[in-house]
C-alpha cells in the first residue's frame, strides 16, 4: 500500500511531533524535573507458624514506613510507596514489583525502610538506606533495564531487643527522626 503526498506528509509530521514530545519529555527529566522516589518497605521477621507475630511486625513496619514516607513527600521530591508483609517472602518477586513500579513512573531512586529484629545480635534495627537506580526510566522502559546501585545513603539506630524495648517503641516518631536526619545529610 502506497501512501499518497498529502497522506505520507501528514504521517511525518504526526512522527516528528511524538519524536520531538518523547525527547522533550526525556530532557525535562535531565534538565531537572524531579524524578521520583519510590519508598520501599518490607518486613523480615517472618514466621509461618507465628501469624500474631507476623501481624505484629505488620503493624510496626506500616507505621514506620507512613511516617518517612510522610517526611520525604514534597512537591521538589515526589514519592511513590510500595510496603510489602513480612509474609512477601519471594525476593525475586519483590524485586520484580519494585523495578515495575519505578520504571512505571520514572523513579531513579529508591528509599529504603526496615524495622526488623536481629535475632543473632540481640537488636531491634530501624533502617533507612538511599538508593539510586540505574538504566531506561519512565513508560516505555522495561523493568528488566532498572539496576539497584550501591547505598548512597543509609540512617540506621538500634537498640537492646528485649520486651521493654519493644513496648516502648514508637515507629512514628523514629521514622520522622530517620527521615528528618536522611534529608539533613542529604541537603546540599
Amino acid at each position: 500500500m502506497r501512501i499518497g503526498g498529502a497522506k505520507a506528509v501528514a504521517l511525518a509530521g504526526v512522527v516528528l511531533l511524538l519524536l520531538l514530545l518523547l525527547a522533550g519529555g526525556a530532557r525535562a527529566q535531565a534538565q531537572g524535573a524531579a524524578p521520583c522516589t519510590v519508598v520501599y518497605g518490607h518486613g523480615r521477621n517472618h514466621d509461618a507458624s507465628q501469624p500474631q507475630q507476623n501481624r505484629f511486625w505488620d503493624a510496626l513496619n506500616a507505621e514506620f514506613h507512613a511516617a518517612v514516607l510522610r517526611a520525604w513527600q514534597a512537591p521538589e521530591r515526589p514519592v511513590r510507596p510500595l510496603l510489602l508483609p513480612v509474609a512477601a517472602t519471594d525476593l525475586g518477586r519483590n524485586l520484580a514489583q519494585l523495578m515495575a513500579l519505578a520504571s512505571e513512573r520514572g523513579c531513579s531512586r529508591v528509599l529504603e525502610t526496615a524495622l526488623f529484629a536481629d535475632y543473632e545480635s540481640g537488636s531491634l534495627v530501624a533502617r533507612l538506606r538511599l538508593y539510586p537506580l540505574h538504566g531506561s526510566l519512565g513508560p516505555l522502559a522495561a523493568p528488566g533495564r532498572l539496576s539497584v546501585g550501591a547505598p548512597l545513603l543509609t540512617q540506621q539506630r538500634e537498640f537492646e531487643l528485649t520486651p521493654r524495648s519493644l513496648e516502648r517503641l514508637r515507629p512514628e516518631a523514629l521514622g520522622a527522626e530517620l527521615a528528618a536526619q536522611a534529608l539533613q545529610d542529604l541537603a546540599p
